[in-house]
């Protein structure tokens, strides 16, 4: 998953805005989820985060928008 990739999936330009408020660059997203396929799921996202990245519930908000299947 390169940069555009995830301002496409996301709609997002250089920040994603976090559940919790703060905000990570998409630079960064991108270096912790560089492994993931260009048009990610759910489930391939949340066994990267492995539950240690700290991204489970802006990907479980993104599943119920439907940004994520």
């Amino acid at each position: 998953m390169n940069i555009e990739d995830i301002q496409l999936t996301f709609g997002v330009d250089d920040l994603i805005k976090l559940p919790s408020g703060n905000v990570v660059k998409v630079e960064r997203f991108q270096e912790l989820f560089k492994e993931a396929n260009k048009k990610p799921t759910y489930n391939e996202l949340i066994i990267i985060d492995g539950g240690k990245k700290g991204y489970k519930d802006f990907f479980n908000e993104c599943k119920e928008q439907g940004i994520l299947g």
